[in-house]
């Protein structure tokens, strides 16, 4: 057949190239989901190390602000004292537990402590008191004390008659209310050459007097103690406290590079190197220093290594273990469809996994993302609540100025309606008490005349108002002397508020309760001024007015959230319940803490717990402004995103689903039904078929040609029953001759022939073929051979006593010649005739291997015979023949070329020298010798597929072994 020259197959790839272009495809199949899985755990460690830096940052600033708690020294002492006391009780050796401790205090602070302990009976434990302690006095005071202590009705009464005492041994500045209760920090009690502080614990087995000197740097000193004593006690040094104080620039730049930076951006945490610092400020001139290690941080860098190495890994063995299957065409054990199932599995499960990883990561985002916004929103609306309170107070102050200037007393009827309105303005204002104040000193009229808790600011009042009156009536003239019971503090507020009525007033009428006071003129008709109307605020009325008037106009846009608002550790309730009120005061005390801001989230129950943020207020002392709420609605959304998350899961499981079908009805259906007829192919089923019915274009075409393979299986089937049916019986005797022959096709149709048949006279014919090739062909030949065979005998029935091998062959050859000269096999063939009364046989060999002789003697050689060409190469050859005697126990073997040209598993060819080897296999049982051989065979070829056709054909003459 001619070529076509513009069908040029393509060049074939280099192995360079082949594997260039099997690492892009793997780079898509297998690293891309591998990549997408090693993002999806990325980004789930990354949360989870942010989760840890975070757990240990609020630990550490719990831990500073526990520290901070005690900033206060009083209130550091007291507790430290008491602690000290109470576990000293609890032990056996009370007296010594107790010296240990104190007088390590003492020793930590010299010249500052002094003690006085006494025992259960009142008396005066030397050990551990002061040397100059007076007995006698401390005997009295401890029995007053310790009744006071446990509550006993004389004890307050007791303490009062010996005031005088008491006093005299405490300190000249103390006040007998003072020590009614067990105090809970120390009492400063200063004397005239130095301040002093005093403070008293009693207990079962005694009391405790302790008198300590002012430090020069009394916060310092203590907190320096305290960071010392806990560092000493941290076992594991889990966290480590230092106090850093600065007065001048050289100290500033003394400190350490953390505290420097801290003094410097005011940043209230970061971490460097391998630690992480947390800050407060420590009074005026101090900054405490909280630390802990960042390698309790939960770090998954190993595992992020071992990650890579492990993908690499997984790559590597998938795109080398495939490459042989995919590109090279090897046989794989798993069946097509299964590979293709787990390929869709990794291709779409891995995405999927991604995704639920991703959708975890979004989910505890979310929860991290609420909770920040409502830190956020609680800051801007605590922010903007407060900034309306100078607002309110110039609305006041504006009402108050509106009703003050269009009054005027000229008769009782104005004075009235006067009065009236403010009454009606206190209740709205929330007004503490209102009054007029006449030029002699009257309260002609107040708002709340019942009110006994204004006595000093009324007093007060009566004494500069007249002052004030003279101001607004005669500027030009010098004022009056201020009277004596207005003292020297009227005369200065006398100063201040003559310069502006109308303004109200931050003052402290009473001691440390913060008030506003408001001064107006009143006029009766006449020129001059005749009464002073002043409005009197305390801080906590403005305050609540303040929060209530806020809420109504700006209510919080904080979801399920109250603001609580602590002033002087006294909270109150802005909005929302408040029925755990120790809790949030708890939650409170802590926000209080902070610098100017705070946020924590505070664990009340098992289930529940509480978002607080906090700002201290810029416009109010000592006031603090918190929001709180429990995180139930961030868990409603966490539960309805939660819900959203598995239902689309639960879609894309479908859709899987759907698809998985989709590609089994389409793709994995046609390719089982081919896997099925291919074992029924391995069964020699050949009536199987595939049914065509429902399948797509791209396995239509493979279904039919594979129904056609199994057809024409069919029929080679049908040719190979056939052909065995044409080989004769396997063994026949003569005499004292014993033949018997078998073959072993290569294929369906083998291209081997052999006949045995029995002739007149006892005599014996052999004859045994080898067609070219193997299959249809060759198996066609040998059946027209064998046919011939049939027709030459039939032909001579009358003459075969005389019937020659060679004219056989003659009569073969100028048939097959003739009739099958197209065709490219060659015909090989062996015939002999067996003749018992003559003792051996007459043969002619036409291109045949020569038989083998396994002589009686012991000797084995190959038959020198006559050599003719194979039949169908010549029109008429010349066929020339032989005769062999055989002796009794000779054995001769006939084969054809599939015996010796069988190849080891060194690829070596087996040869005639295999032949030499075999006598040890046969023996008088010829069948059982034929099927030892094909054994040696197979064990020398290691089972490999059979490569041509095999027959053998055994003849013996009274063999025996």
């Amino acid at each position: 057949m001619r070529e076509d020259p513009n069908n040029i197959p393509d060049k074939e790839q280099t192995p360079f190239q082949s594997y260039i272009r099997w690492m892009g495809i793997c780079l898509f199949f297998f690293a891309l989901p591998l990549l997408m899985l090693a993002f999806g755990l990325g980004k789930n460690w990354d949360r989870i190390e942010s989760q840890s830096y975070t757990s240990i940052k609020n630990e550490l600033d719990k831990q500073i602000l526990r520290v901070k708690r005690f900033e206060r020294t009083e209130f550091f002492f007291a507790a430290i004292l008491k602690r000290a006391f109470r576990k000293a009780e609890k032990n056996k050796d009370f007296s010594g537990t107790l010296k240990k401790f104190l007088f390590d205090l003492k020793n930590s602070f010299p010249d500052y402590f002094y003690f006085y302990v006494t025992d259960s009976k009142n008396e005066l434990l030397s050990g551990l008191s002061d040397s100059n302690s007076p007995r006698i006095i401390l005997k009295k005071i401890s029995e007053i004390f310790s009744e006071i202590q446990h509550n006993k009705p004389d004890g307050k009464e007791k303490l009062k008659a010996a005031w005088s005492l008491i006093k005299g041994f405490i300190g000249d500045l103390s006040l007998e209310e003072q020590f009614f209760q067990p105090p809970s920090e120390l009492i400063e009690v200063s004397t005239e050459d130095k301040k002093r502080w005093f403070f008293w614990h009693s207990g079962k087995k005694g009391n405790l007097f302790v008198h300590i000197n002012h430090f020069s740097s009394w916060p310092t000193i203590s907190m320096k103690y305290l960071c010392n004593s806990l560092n000493k006690q941290s076992a594991e040094n889990l966290f480590r406290f230092d106090l850093y104080s600065y007065n001048t620039p050289s100290e500033v730049r003394s400190l350490p590079n953390s505290a420097y930076n801290f003094f410097k951006t005011s940043m209230p945490s970061f971490s460097d190197k391998n630690l992480l610092y947390s800050f407060q400020n420590i009074g005026s001139n101090s900054i405490l220093q909280a630390s802990t290690s960042l390698s309790r941080v939960k770090s998954f860098f190993f595992y992020r290594i071992a990650l890579s190495f492990a993908i690499t890994l997984v790559f590597a063995f998938l795109s080398l273990k495939a490459f042989p299957v995919m590109i090279l065409g090897k046989t794989f054990r798993m069946t097509l469809a299964s590979r293709l199932i787990i390929l869709f599995l990794f291709a779409a499960g891995t995405p999927l996994l991604v995704m639920v990883f991703s959708g975890w990561d979004y989910l505890q985002s979310l929860s991290e993302a609420r909770i920040r916004q409502f830190q956020s929103n609680a800051k801007q609306t605590l922010r903007s609540i407060e900034t309306g309170f100078p607002k309110m107070l110039k609305e006041i102050e504006d009402s108050l100025s509106k009703i003050a200037k269009s009054s005027i007393f000229s008769n009782d009827q104005e004075r009235k309606l006067f009065t009236e309105r403010l009454r009606k303005f206190s209740k709205v204002a929330n007004i503490d008490d209102c009054y007029l104040v006449d030029h002699n000193s009257s309260i002609v009229w107040s708002v709340n005349s019942t009110n006994e808790n204004n006595r000093q600011v009324r007093y007060l009042l009566k004494g500069i108002c007249p002052d004030l009156l003279d101001s607004v009536n005669y500027p030009e003239a010098r004022l009056n002397p201020v009277k004596k019971s207005a003292g020297r503090y009227g005369e200065r507020l006398v100063r201040d508020l003559s310069v502006g009525f109308g303004k109200l007033k931050e003052l402290s009428l009473l001691g440390n309760i913060k008030t506003f006071d408001w001064f107006h003129p009143i006029s009766s008709g006449k020129k001059h001024s005749t009464f002073m109307l002043v409005v009197h605020f305390r801080l906590d009325s403005l305050v609540e007015l303040f929060f209530n008037r806020a809420l109504k106009k700006h209510p919080p846009r904080l979801k399920d959230a109250m603001i609580v608002c602590d002033h002087n550790s006294n909270f109150q309730i802005l909005s929302g319940s408040f029925s755990k009120s120790r809790v949030y005061r708890k939650i409170l005390k802590t926000l209080a803490l902070f610098q100017n801001e705070a946020f924590d989230i505070f664990p009340i129950t098992k289930d529940v717990n509480f978002i607080a943020a906090g700002i201290k207020s810029k416009e109010f002392e000592n006031v603090f402004f918190a929001a709180i709420c429990s995180d139930n609605f961030i868990k409603i959304e966490q539960i309805k995103t939660t819900g959203l998350f598995l239902a689309f899961s639960f879609l894309c499981g479908l859709i899987s689903l759907y698809l998985t079908h989709l590609l089994s009805t389409d793709f994995f259906n046609p390719i089982a039904a081919i896997s099925n007829a291919v074992k029924a192919v391995s069964s020699h089923d050949f009536k199987h078929r595939i049914q065509l019915e429902g399948q797509k274009e791209e396995f239509l075409t493979l279904s039919k040609t594979f129904n056609g393979v199994l057809e024409n299986l069919q029929d080679l089937e049908l040719g190979r029953i056939v052909q065995e049916s044409l080989f004769p019986d396997s063994t026949l005797r003569s005499k004292e001759f014993e033949v018997c022959g078998r073959s072993f096709p290569a294929s369906q149709l083998g291209g081997d022939y052999f006949d045995l048949r029995k002739l007149p006279e006892g005599r014996l014919l052999i004859l045994i073929g080898d067609v070219s090739g193997h299959g249809v062909p060759a198996g066609l030949v040998m059946a027209m051979a064998q046919a011939l065979t049939d027709a030459f005998i039939f032909q001579n029935a009358s003459n075969l006593s005389s019937l020659k091998p060679e004219r056989i062959l003659e009569f073969i050859q100028s048939l097959l010649f003739t009739q099958l000269v197209k065709l490219p096999n060659m015909l090989t063939c062996f015939i002999g005739i067996v003749d018992p009364a003559g003792g051996g046989f007459s043969f002619s060999n036409a291109g045949h291997h020569q038989p083998f002789l396994f002589s009686a003697s012991g000797k084995s050689s190959l038959l020198a015979t006559p050599f003719s060409p194979p039949l169908m190469r010549k029109r008429a050859p010349g066929f020339s023949s032989g005769f062999q005697k055989m002796e009794p126990g000779d054995l001769l073997l006939l084969y054809t070329d599939g015996l010796i040209e069988a190849h080891k598993t060194t690829g070596e060819e087996l040869g005639y020298a295999f032949l030499s080897t075999l006598s040890s296999e046969i023996n008088s049982d010829l069948s059982d010798s034929i099927n030892r051989v094909m054994t040696r065979l197979n064990n020398l070829t290691q089972n490999h597929s059979q490569e041509d056709d095999i027959t053998l054909i055994l003849l013996s003459r009274n063999f025996s072994r």
